[in-house]
């Protein structure tokens, strides 16, 4: 990812900012609408050196990034970019140059709301159908947003034109807000990307980073020729791990976050390959584990055991515990000691996906597929 990546994925997220500009300037409370910042950019970041240099740190405004140093025996100590963000709507609006517009948006509502023609549901609903003409420089021109107000009370009934066509869902990499009133369900998507760099992933002559199907598409995937070249599916939990996974040959990531994996059991070319579930190390990912075995019980973990435990155990916090005080069934007796010794130190009973480096993930992949599950 470059600097020009980061600015077009921001970009991304702007007409979800305005709408979230709208709906809490028509009267939306905080707990309906959640905090929009800070807003995190997803993509892998490791690489371009200007990066750092335009950050936050350097410039004084924009994105801001989570460094770590790691400590690597090829190469000593080097920079990992954790997270991509922005923290607040003065650093996002800045990068993206889009103050003057926004400042613009709020003018035209509030100048909007004074009339007593309008009331708030009315507004909301036009204004997001009227961002382009919201957002112009009217300056406070009292006439002009009375008439405006007339029109959009009035605007209730859709002009004779052509059928209004159904609005494409959100991509999974934009920030998704439920504002009131919004009812109809959005296509659930499966995201993953193939990790092999000998053979890529093609579409026509493209080679995508990352591919989204609807999981009925997907689920039909082993009907195309997609996976000729793949021996091993493995499933993330964290976005952040899963976008940052490393390369790795015959290889298909997918993302599977938290409970919503278990979509996933419709999928049933999974039995043909070889398959990995990546989680956080907690009670919860555990558990997922286990669910997840009820319709694979062939199932791997990755970096779910003892030894990833011990060697990152500096960033172990405190973790959700189950409600109930049983154990996930379908665990190995291993993977049993392992949640038992995380439910008996409360205080540190989770290790983020986020701690674990791509360079540790490699190597034990590597010696993973060298091993045949039977041996």
């Amino acid at each position: 990812m470059t600097v020009n990546e980061i600015k077009e994925r921001a970009l991304e997220s702007y007409g979800d900012f305005q709408k979230y500009i709208i709906t809490v300037l028509c009267g939306a409370t905080r707990d309906k609408t959640g905090a929009f910042f800070p807003l995190q950019i997803t993509g892998q970041a490791n690489g371009d050196p200007d990066i750092l240099r335009y950050s936050k740190a350097n410039t004084g405004s924009g994105y801001s990034l989570d460094v770590e140093t790691i400590v690597t025996r090829s190469k000593g100590p080097q920079s990992y970019i954790r997270k991509i963000f922005f923290e607040t709507e003065d650093d996002y609006l800045s990068f993206i140059d889009k103050k003057k517009e926004v400042k613009n948006l709020r003018t035209a509502l509030l100048m909007l709301q004074k009339d007593s023609k309008i009331t708030k549901d009315q507004l909301k609903d036009w204004a997001f159908e009227n961002i382009p003409h919201l957002i112009q420089d009217h300056k406070q021109n009292v006439k002009f947003w009375g008439d405006i107000a007339i029109n959009a009370k009035e605007d209730k009934k859709p002009e004779p034109v052509e059928e209004k066509k159904e609005r494409e869902p959100i991509p999974e990499t934009r920030v998704r807000l439920k504002y009131p009133g919004q009812e109809k369900p959005r296509s659930f998507f499966i995201r993953f990307r193939t990790l092999s760099i000998a053979n890529p992933a093609r579409l026509g002559a493209l080679a995508p980073e990352e591919i989204a199907l609807t999981l009925n598409d997907f689920i039909h995937l082993d009907q195309t020729d997609f996976l000729r070249d793949i021996t091993t599916v493995i499933i993330v939990d964290t976005e952040g791990a899963y976008l940052s996974f490393p390369r790795t040959e015959n290889c298909l990531c997918i993302f599977g976050n938290a409970y919503t994996l278990n979509a996933l059991k419709l999928c049933q070319w999974f039995t043909l390959y070889r398959l990995f579930y990546f989680g956080t190390i907690s009670e919860f990912g555990f558990d997922m584990l286990s669910t997840f075995r009820i319709s694979y019980p062939k199932t791997e973990p990755l970096c779910m055991d003892d030894a990833t435990l011990v060697h990152f155990a500096q960033y172990l916090e405190k973790g959700t515990p189950l409600k109930n005080n049983s154990i996930p069934r379908n665990l190995t007796q291993q993977e049993k000691n392992t949640f038992v010794a995380l439910r008996q130190n409360p205080d540190k009973s989770l290790l983020s996906q986020d701690r674990i480096p791509p360079e540790y993930i490699q190597n034990i992949m590597h010696n993973l597929l060298e091993v045949k599950p039977d041996e």
